[in-house]
């Protein structure tokens, strides 16, 4: 009769092995399900919530990839003037320093500058400029195109490629020649 108890014992110790053991051991990884079906992606996008508004002359686009930086337009009263690639005047301002616009705020509002996205950017003219054209860095954080270091703007009060209203505007404003040059001459008519 001990050796049945010792037997009973040995199995009930086996038995309890077995049970932590089957404890111990890591869950069989459920049975894949099958994925739901794909949703179908929308054929079109969605129409905008609002139609978009044309840019404010007083507000041109930063330059990108649409063309040289700086192009070259022939006025009859002023000759061969500095143009945006869209056609529109640019500007000096004689109250500038080579390398510093002093024109922010309001007047950045009235006549806003010619910028580029960074300060890497290297600006591309038209051929026939000879004006050496660079970037500088402005208060506001924004990067302005400089016609042999003078920055350059366009004005406000220009709605359409060609127009020269800014010309002479508090004998302060005027057009750049393609060599660079401040060109103090009247447009007739244009103020």
């Amino acid at each position: 009769m001990l050796g049945n108890t010792r037997k009973f014992a040995v199995l009930g110790v086996l038995l309890s092995a077995v049970m932590i053991l089957g404890a111990c051991a890591p869950a069989a990884a459920p049975a894949p399900t099958s994925a739901p079906p794909p949703t179908e992606a929308p054929t079109s996008a969605p129409p905008p919530t609002e139609a978009p508004t044309a840019m404010p002359a007083a507000t041109p686009p930063t330059t990108g990839g649409q063309g040289p930086t700086v192009s070259m337009a022939h006025n009859d009263q002023l000759g061969d003037i500095l143009t945006d690639s869209r056609g529109m005047t640019l500007y000096t301002f004689k109250n500038d320093q080579p390398d510093t616009s002093n024109c922010s705020s309001t007047c950045a509002q009235n006549w806003p500058p010619l910028t580029v996205a960074s300060m890497d950017t290297t600006p591309t003219a038209d051929s026939g400029i000879t004006a050496k054209l660079g970037v500088i860095s402005r208060q506001d954080g924004t990067y302005q195109v400089t016609a042999n270091n003078m920055p350059l703007y366009y004005y406000k009060n220009d709605a359409a490629a060609g127009d020269t209203k800014g010309q002479g505007v508090g004998n302060l404003w005027y057009v750049v020649s393609p060599a660079g040059e401040m060109m103090t001459g009247s447009a007739s008519g244009q103020q």
